[in-house]
């Protein structure tokens, strides 16, 4: 999981880019967040004290820390769509009721009125 290039510094950009620039694979990012949901409290807040963490573990594990101290899942359920994707919504479409509709045609041949 600690994949990064010694020679480079960490530079402030968009998430994955900077992580695909880092040599990481959407794959391998997945992974990484899946195997951290994986993780109990003691180990997340060792992930995140670690000096030789990745931005991508310690980024992980502050979101999922503040998060379970919150009392809010908003960045585990965040993480979750990331690895998982979005759950399917249904959407009901049934309409019981009467509808009219006009339809009002152009007709350039039709007299004014």
């Amino acid at each position: 999981m600690t994949k990064r290039k010694s020679n480079q510094p960490p530079k402030p950009r968009k998430y994955v880019s900077l992580l695909k620039e880092q040599g990481y694979t959407v794959s391998e990012i997945n992974d990484c967040i899946q195997a951290m949901m994986a993780m109990d409290m003691k180990e997340l807040i060792a992930v995140e004290k670690d000096a030789e963490a990745t931005i991508l573990e310690k980024t992980v594990a502050r979101a999922m820390i503040k998060s379970l101290e919150s009392g809010s899942l908003q960045s585990v359920k965040a993480l979750l769509n990331r690895v998982y994707g979005t759950p399917r919504q249904i959407i009901d479409q049934n309409f019981s009721g009467t509808l009219k509709i006009n339809v009002r045609f152009n007709d350039d041949t039709a007299p004014e009125q």
